[in-house]
């Protein structure tokens, strides 16, 4: 299953990571979350909501969406469950991203996974 497929991108999240395995997460409008570190491939990551370490301050994907451009995220941390079907699964059970965010922005060609109608 293509979870990318008629999903508009909604925003894209700058990340701190010193590893530099990944330092910019694209959100499509489903929640799945797209970047360049193998752990995304196959839309095997959802985003389940945005939020401090402990969980204190917490905002679900769904009350975020509609104004995730607009919130401010910096210093939160991305809550996520794994959402795939493979056969390759995601191999770690973490359900928070230690990676802090940093920025927000509109996506770049936001409307790229849509499939034109003929």
């Amino acid at each position: 299953m293509d979870y990318r497929k008629n999903q508009r991108l909604i925003a894209t999240l700058s990340l701190k990571d010193g590893g530099q395995d990944f330092t910019e997460l694209d959100v499509l409008e489903n929640g799945v979350l797209l970047g360049n570190s193998p752990m995304f491939h196959e839309g095997r990551i959802t985003c389940t909501g945005i939020g401090s370490p402990n969980g204190v301050k917490y905002d679900s994907f769904d009350m975020l969406k509609p104004k995730i451009l607009k919130k401010k995220l910096t210093g939160m941390f991305v809550y996520f469950k794994n959402s795939s079907n493979s056969l390759n699964p995601v191999p770690w059970e973490a359900m928070t991203f230690k990676y802090p965010i940093t920025g927000v922005r509109k996506p770049e060609y936001a409307d790229r996974f849509m499939e034109e109608k003929v």
